[in-house]
């Protein structure tokens, strides 16, 4: 009978509570105390209502199934709203029906301790909140282990529209463990101002760091409060208020001052950040100005940023907002987002008062990120309660008592083993953190046995390189030598420092194998290996790093370390060889087998500790008083630096007594002051004096005897990015480092066959953003933000003889079926292109035929070898050439698109969002030749027909003029007047001239040789007829203020003058604004073609009218004649 009635009582406490409807008492704020029945109050004298109905309280509406459950352990957790929980391994949801509509700030409680009938580290769920995802995959208990806190609050921001209700939901999620469930301790609602976060009416919005763009953040728009800051009141604990370490550095020499903000967070997602400005009339008075740069992830947002400036005599306060993008795969897991102040004025925090990092949803309206899975706990298949019960109520019958007692006996030795192996169990998984474990034979069959797959020695054992799961995945397997105790501990400390840490620029632990004695670590592979592989090979000449991938290598990896320390993480071993390099030269720090794990700890706190590492690379101080901190590292780091700039080892390794160590040597020739001979030979030449000096600077500053006057590496990482923006932007280009090795360059940048500097080929701009075009306009309201993917060769295509292949003149014949008349695309009489299938590769390539004279064979032939180094996304890539008899050259390319912008606008119907993206397509690849390659290269021939174009609409212009007669054959010459005699030297303003007719063509959708069409457009703006000239499709379709911007930048481009035309960079940034414009538009639907700022077509005519007068007026002035 108690049996029964205990199964009764169970089932009535699992039943789904019935609904109960919600009447708030404030409509400006609510506060639920889930799982509280009645209404508390806390030490602050805020109400909290209670969730469970009763008279006295007002509870909102629940569905679904759940139940209230109260903590086993309150710990030091609040009592309101932290002793209940609402708890369900099933869904449910809190319905608020009376909210008001608006802008609301949603913040939810966590206390991740054990509730009755639900143990910790089974919590794995969603919350959504209508249709956006708030939490997904979410772990309370692992969050609030990563945080080293007792209970948390997830705060978000979300639009309640008209009518709506606000609907909460909690979703266990679906895993591999079993009994996972959901909870919630406290949900606050509170009303917040429209224009607190999102952008107010009339005002530009964000700017996008790294591109032109600013961000319009509207009510559709989901925030999530990730780090909040406030820098001046002391009292707050930077630590455990933002999570965010805060850390300053002077440069007394020329009175700069760094200050430094790291971050970690998540990976895939645009996050807001916004800096508090306040206004301090004493700092004022001492100091003269208030102005400071800002850096956010090594991008310049600001420059000369006056706090006090644009105010009204009774502002005191106002913020900056910028939108960072953090793109890349989810799988990294997070990165550091660094914001950084660059002062010469003596800055202290100063006006800085406080700043703030929210997470943007995504295109799924998700603010949902990957999280690591709990640990999983068995259950015993029945409860030593449950046993006890059994055996009472079978008392009645001796030999039924007997064999419950046998049964009873059997369950509590079970019970007990079950507890002894579960704690094993958690141990491990503590230690591990739910990493993969592979067997010993999923290892054997990984690396055919360990044959013939070595790649390497790591810190205790060898590498492998082998294939998991059916061939699919890469990966590097770090075998314990056998029989090592020392191995073996480093083995599970490396296994522990990895679990726990994710970041770009960490090495990515996947699993380990650990059995039978054996115990292997399973790496993703770094497929360039280490950095010292790199710096230190036989042939110091051959591919080595430019400056700027050493910059950049140098950047990744103090980013790494830096997310290390804010971990607590001490690595001890931080040299080239432990930094490795991906596919794209990206630097991840690995071999964690002595570093020293532990709480988060202060800047300068230290442990006392055998002394590790590698001679060349260990702190001084650390080795004399064996007290290990962070800033050990950053010595070690120190000496990377000097590795990278010299090219020379730390020791030398041939172990010549009477060869000093790097630094002894280096030191040496600063002292002298002759630092030059400390780069590397065949860097000289490719930096700046200043350049140098500063990163001199950086190395010694980090290498300073006390420990306590090195920076951190967050102050590390902000004068790197410094330094490497000063670069790119070429600032000191007069004053380059001498090459006192005449010659000797290497062979990283090809020789210039027509003359100028040596090219520094750059990575692939990701200057543009990508944008999400339907087919039409009206099927394209969405517009997403996404930095391309680095563009990279195809590696179906990689030949031994480099990234320019010499085709033999029958392979060519094959790909095209004997230059067959349906594989040809384009036949102009100047040269002749083709679609071509290369069947050894199984792809399909692009090929140009044209004629050269026989003197130029040898000049187009290293041209072309210098073009074939060129990567960017708006470029067909050239893979080699054929040359076939009586002059005849054939270019091959990668397959550049499906067909030519000409063929489009002739048989297809483009969007007015699709034409500008193209346009800013051809404007970038322009950019890129242009400026961004160490030497001017002019493509010649920007027309329609030579613009092909891929799937997502990406332009890619091909090149296949003979540089000898580019300026005879130019499309330029044809589109000017016949009276006006063009000198016979192209410049890169020539191209600037043809994308100006290009402009027009794309917007008429006529392709015309026609000298007349910018007068033409001129008299349409006269006569206010443009609709005369426009395509016909896109009437009524174009914002006017976009095709304002849009004509303004196609008649600079057209200006006569060459010094009177823009750079193209300036084009792309224009071109951005009408794409930005149109966009803006469409979301608020074009009415009456008018924009929300009142800017109509008369608006048009009346600015471009004066416009299209000066052009016209100063062609007049140079002898034009214009006549229709």
């Amino acid at each position: 009978m108690a049996f029964m009635i205990l199964l009764f009582l169970l089932h009535s406490h699992l039943f789904p509570i019935l609904a109960y409807q919600y009447s708030p008492a404030s409509s400006r704020e609510i506060a639920v105390d889930c799982g509280s029945n009645v209404t508390s109050a806390t030490t602050d004298g805020r109400e909290w209502i209670g969730d469970v109905p009763s008279e006295f309280t007002r509870s909102p509406l629940l569905r679904g199934s759940s139940i209230s459950s109260s903590a086993v352990d309150m710990a030091d957790a609040d009592p309101v709203p932290y002793r209940y929980a609402r708890i369900s391994r099933f869904q449910f949801s809190y319905v608020f029906q009376e909210v008001s509509p608006g802008q609301k700030c949603i913040r939810l409680h966590f206390n991740p301790v054990s509730y009755r009938g639900f143990g910790m580290y089974r919590d794995l769920f969603i919350v959504e909140a209508g249709r956006s995802t708030l939490l997904g995959n979410f772990s309370a208990s692992l969050t609030a282990d990563a945080l080293g806190l007792k209970y948390f609050v997830k705060e978000f921001w979300i639009t309640v529209e008209e009518n709506q209700t606000l609907r909460i939901k909690f979703s266990p999620a679906r895993s591999l463990l079993r009994d996972t469930y959901a909870f919630v301790n406290g949900i606050e609602i509170i009303d917040r101002p429209t224009s607190l976060y999102y952008t107010r009416d009339n005002r530009l919005g964000a700017q996008l760091i790294g591109h032109n763009f600013r961000v319009l953040l509207d009510s559709s728009t989901v925030l999530e409060m990730v780090h909040r800051l406030n820098i001046q009141e002391e009292s707050v604990s930077q630590a455990n208020s933002s999570g965010m370490l805060h850390s300053r550095t002077t440069r007394k020499t020329n009175k700069i001052n760094f200050f430094a903000w790291s971050v970690p967070v998540d990976v895939g997602f645009g996050y807001l950040v916004r800096l508090h400005l306040s206004e301090v009339q004493n700092y004022m008075e001492v100091s003269g100005i208030m102005e400071f740069s800002v850096l956010i992830n090594g991008k310049i947002a600001d420059t000369k940023v006056d706090s006090a400036r644009g105010r009204s005599h009774n502002d005191i306060h106002c913020y900056r907002d910028y939108v960072v993008m953090m793109n890349g795969n989810e799988q990294e897991g997070k990165r550091d987002l660094v914001i950084a102040l660059k002062s010469r004025s003596g800055l202290s925090d100063g006006p800085l008062a406080g700043l703030e990092i929210l997470k943007l949803s995504n295109l799924n309206n998700s603010l949902s990120s990957l999280d690591p899975l709990p640990p999983s706990q068995s259950s015993s298949s029945r409860s030593l309660r449950e046993s006890i019960l059994l055996l009472v109520s079978y008392h009645g019958n001796a030999v039924a008592s007997i064999v419950v007692a046998v049964m009873t006996l059997t369950t509590l030795v079970n019970y007990k083993l079950h507890k002894i192996a579960e704690a094993k169990w958690k141990k491990q998984s503590a230690l591990t953190g739910g990493l993969r474990r592979f067997s010993l034979h999923e290892m054997q069959s990984a690396t055919d046995n360990f044959r013939h797959t070595h790649i390497g020695k790591g810190g205790f054992g060898n590498v492998y390189r082998g294939l998991i799961d059916d061939g699919r995945n890469r990966v590097a397997m770090k075998k314990l030598a056998f029989g090592s105790h020392q191995g073996e501990r480093e083995f599970w400390n490396e296994v522990k420092a990895l679990s726990r840490l994710r970041h770009a620029n960490v090495v990515s632990l996947i699993g380990y194998c650990y059995e039978s004695e054996e115990m292997i670590l399973v790496y993703e592979l770094m497929p360039l290996g280490t950095l010292a592989a790199n710096l230190f090979k036989n042939n110091t000449t051959d591919n080595s790093l430019s400056w700027e991938q050493r910059l950049r290598i140098c950047i990744g990896a103090a980013r790494g370390l830096d997310y290390l320390h804010s971990n607590g993480v001490i690595h001890r071993d931080v040299k080239c060889s432990n930094i490795l390099l991906d596919d794209k030269f990206r630097a991840k720090i690995s071999d964690f087998g002595f570093a020293k794990l532990g709480e988060t700890m202060q800047l300068h706190s230290h442990v006392n500790t055998r002394i590790v590492g590698t001679n060349g690379y260990l702190d001084p101080d650390y080795m004399r008083t064996q007290r290990l901190t962070k800033k050990s590292d950053v010595y070690s780091f120190g000496v990377v630096l000097f590795e990278v700039l010299s090219g020379k080892r730390a020791v030398n390794s041939r172990g010549q007594d009477n060869q000093p160590d790097l630094i002894s040597w280096a030191r040496g020739h600063i002292h002298n002051k002759d630092i030059d001979q400390i780069v590397e030979p065949c860097l000289r030449g490719n930096m700046s004096v200043k350049c140098l000096k500063d990163f001199v600077e950086i190395s010694e500053k980090c290498l300073h005897d006390e420990p306590e006057k090195r920076p951190t590496m967050v102050q590390v990482v902000a004068m790197l990015e410094f330094l490497l923006e000063e670069h790119v932007a070429g600032k000191s280009k007069s004053e380059m480092v001498q090459n006192h090795m005449a010659g000797d360059r290497g062979t990283q940048h090809p020789e210039a066959p027509l003359g100028g500097t040596q090219p520094k080929i750059l990575e692939a701009s990701t200057r543009g953003a990508q944008v999400c075009v339907g087919g039409s306009s009206s099927s394209s309201k969405q517009f997403t933000l996404r930095p391309r993917k680095q563009f990279q060769r195809s590696k179906a295509l990689t030949f031994s003889d480099g990234p320019c292949h010499r085709f033999s003149k029958s392979r060519i014949e094959n790909a095209t079926e004997n230059f067959s008349p349906k594989c040809l695309i384009i036949s102009n009489g100047f040269y002749e292109i083709y679609a071509g299938s290369y069947m050894s590769f199984g792809t399909n390539i692009t090929i140009a035929r044209f004629i050269c004279a026989e003197e130029r064979i040898s000049d187009v032939r290293k041209e072309l070898e210098m073009l074939s180094k060129l990567y960017h996304p708006n470029l067909a890539c050239i893979i080699g050439y054929c040359c076939g008899d009586n002059g005849e050259i054939s270019i091959v390319y990668e397959y550049a698109g499906d067909n030519t912008l000409l063929h489009y606008l002739e048989t297809s119907v483009l969007s007015w969002k699709i034409r500008l993206f193209i346009c800013m397509g051809v404007a970038q690849g322009l950019d890129y030749l242009h400026m961004r390659t160490g030497k001017t290269i002019i493509h010649g021939d920007v027309s329609p027909s030579i613009i092909f174009l891929d799937k997502g609409w990406h332009a890619k212009p091909l090149n296949v003029n003979d540089p000898a007669r580019t300026w005879q054959t130019s499309r330029e010459l044809q589109n000017m007047p016949p009276d006006f005699t063009y000198p016979t030297k192209f410049t890169e303003k020539s191209d600037v001239y043809l994308f100006g007719m290009l402009l027009l063509e794309v917007l008429c959708r006529e392709y015309l040789h026609d000298y007349l069409l910018p007068d033409r457009f001129r008299q349409a703006i006269k006569k206010k007829a443009l609709e005369r000239i426009i395509d016909p499709y896109l009437d009524g379709k174009i914002q006017a203020e976009s095709l304002c911007e849009f004509l303004k930048v196609a008649f600079s481009c057209l200006q006569l003058e060459q010094v009177d035309r823009p750079p193209m960079d300036s084009v792309v940034f224009c071109l951005e604004e009408a794409l930005w414009l149109q966009h803006n538009a469409e979301i608020h639907s074009l009415k009456d073609n008018e924009n929300q700022d009142g800017f109509t077509l008369d608006n048009v005519y009346r600015e471009l009218r004066h416009f299209a007068a000066i052009t016209l007026q100063n062609n007049q002035q140079s002898g034009i004649t214009s006549s229709r």
